[in-house]
């Protein structure tokens, strides 16, 4: 599904969480390195240090992962990618 800034949203449920992501278009990603991306923001913290008290303030994250690296924000299940970079 795209919405109107140009993002694709996308569901997945992943070790019995659900997520949701958002990542521009034009960003191809594989469903391996998805899964890869969510296991790095879990070791990390990330979805643990939301505050329920402002659902729109995120956190930025740098995953890198074997071949690639993602420029994501996190906000409770919800991850946004802003950039993938090959290497």
């Amino acid at each position: 599904m795209i919405d109107s800034d140009g993002f694709e949203e996308y569901r997945i449920i992943h070790k019995d969480k659900h997520y949701r992501l958002l990542a521009p278009h034009d960003i191809d990603m594989s469903f391996v390195e998805v899964r890869a991306m969510l296991d790095h923001l879990l070791l990390q913290g990330a979805f643990s240090q939301h505050s329920d008290d402002d659902p729109e303030t995120g956190t930025l994250y740098t995953c890198r992962l074997p071949g690639v690296t993602f420029e994501v924000d996190v906000a409770g299940e919800d991850v946004v990618v802003f950039s993938r970079t090959d290497g």
